[in-house]
């Protein structure tokens, strides 16, 4: 699923941009199914000519859509991780977790609905989920102490990845009345410690 050109000079790149907003901001409003490429042409103000010389079809605005949310927050994430990867886990698993909540937060339509909204785009070979690259953080993370025994990543990933995506994307789509942001943040990081405590002893 590629796009047709990619853009190379300063105004392509702001007619591409201003394509993937308009889709965003189509989204937010309408959701996916009822949203084509003359709609999405239009709100961006751009003819659908030029929308067609970067996108042949709407799949391909939705996948540069959730490529760049999950590429996006693998960057993030990546980074910080590298920051405190020598830190405490009590430091560590919350701010990751944090910046995992903000994320799907700030993209929840385009990393949390649109795979399963849109089922063409889980066929197409290039989507690697966003929960696939958080799998790789925590990986990076746990090989980087000697105390982790290397034999025991495949169980380990199996729960932690579980227990970080299904618990943040339960949150995301629906939240408990009861239950405020800072208290999910603190009780599921307490979980996660506590995990990753008794996987290294």
């Amino acid at each position: 699923m590629e796009r047709r050109k990619l853009p190379r000079q300063q105004r392509a790149k702001a007619t591409v941009d201003s394509i993937l907003d308009a889709a965003n901001d189509l989204i937010r409003e309408k959701g996916f199914s009822s949203i084509g490429t003359g709609e999405i042409a239009a709100r961006a103000g751009v003819n659908i000519a030029s929308l067609y010389q970067y996108f042949p079809n709407r799949e391909t605005i939705l996948f540069s859509l959730y490529e760049e949310a999950a590429n996006q927050g693998a960057h993030k994430l990546n980074s910080l991780a590298m920051k405190i990867v020598h830190d405490e886990l009590e430091t560590v698993v919350p701010k990751i977790i944090k910046l995992l909540l903000t994320h799907y937060e700030e993209h929840s339509a385009i990393l949390l609905r649109m795979l399963h909204e849109v089922p063409e785009l889980r066929r197409a070979t290039r989507v690697v989920p966003f929960e696939k690259m958080i799998g790789s953080t925590i990986r990076l993370y746990l090989q980087q102490h000697p105390e982790f025994r290397i034999k025991d990543t495949p169980r380990h990933m199996f729960f932690l990845e579980n227990l970080v995506v299904s618990n943040l994307t339960r949150y995301v789509t629906d939240p408990p009345p009861n239950v405020s942001r800072s208290e999910f943040l603190t009780h599921l990081s307490r979980v996660i410690v506590a995990y990753l405590k008794g996987s290294f002893s």
